[in-house]
């Protein structure tokens, strides 16, 4: 009788640490305390909301093309760490913009979130590619580290630089992120070059042609 109140109590025991296990992951919930933002120069950046739009210029035959961001979002959920490593105590916001461009069918997005690996956080940059066909493929991501953007080789023969300042149909802009993925064949373009606060002004695509903005709306 004695051994039977002893089960008894050490399932009773074994319960209640299962419900109040099992009740505190139900109450975890994402707040300004644990929350991680994407950090702001990854928004100058890479972020742009509906009503935002880009006109560019063909510099070989002076043909028009435009871009313009049709749907985003900036959502916050609890971080998940990589590979044996689980859910993280921490919650992280996510941004994500779809551009589209009026000469080609395929939606590009640009997302970033964040990546928590070997206990090391760090948010990533990644563009997509949607064809018709609705098949995603995601071109490249590049890492944000001490305050840069950085590849992490030998992934992708990408090559990421800043520049100062450069002048493209008579303006100037200044503090440029260029990314040179001219040996990276999975992207359909391969020279961008970002300015802050109002995003891509200048590209090549795989036809060498090289397209410079020559008017703009940003909403951020």
């Amino acid at each position: 009788m004695k051994n039977k109140i002893i089960g008894i109590s050490i399932l009773s025991t074994l319960c209640a640490i299962s419900l109040v296990t099992s009740s505190c992951k139900e109450k975890f919930e994402c707040s300004t305390s644990n929350n991680v933002p994407v950090p702001q120069i990854m928004k100058d950046y890479f972020y742009y909301k509906e009503g935002t739009w880009w006109v560019y210029k063909n510099v070989k035959n002076n043909a028009i093309d435009s871009m313009w961001v049709w749907q985003s979002s900036s959502n916050i959920y609890q971080g998940q760490g990589s590979e044996g490593f689980g859910k993280t105590d921490k919650c992280y916001e996510q941004t994500k913009s779809a551009i589209r461009n009026f000469s080609n069918p395929d939606l590009m997005s640009f997302r970033v979130s964040n990546i928590v690996t070997d206990d090391r956080e760090r948010f990533r940059f990644i563009i997509f590619w949607t064809d018709t066909t609705t098949t995603v493929n995601k071109i490249f991501e590049l890492f944000f580290t001490n305050s840069q953007l950085e590849t992490i080789p030998p992934l992708h023969p990408i090559v990421i630089s800043n520049i100062d300042s450069i002048i493209l149909q008579d303006k100037k802009y200044h503090t440029l992120i260029a990314i040179d993925a001219n040996n990276y064949i999975y992207d359909n373009i391969k020279y961008r070059l970002f300015a802050k606060n109002i995003g891509l002004i200048k590209y090549i695509d795989r036809d060498s042609n090289q397209w410079e903005l020559i008017k703009y709306n940003v909403n951020q």
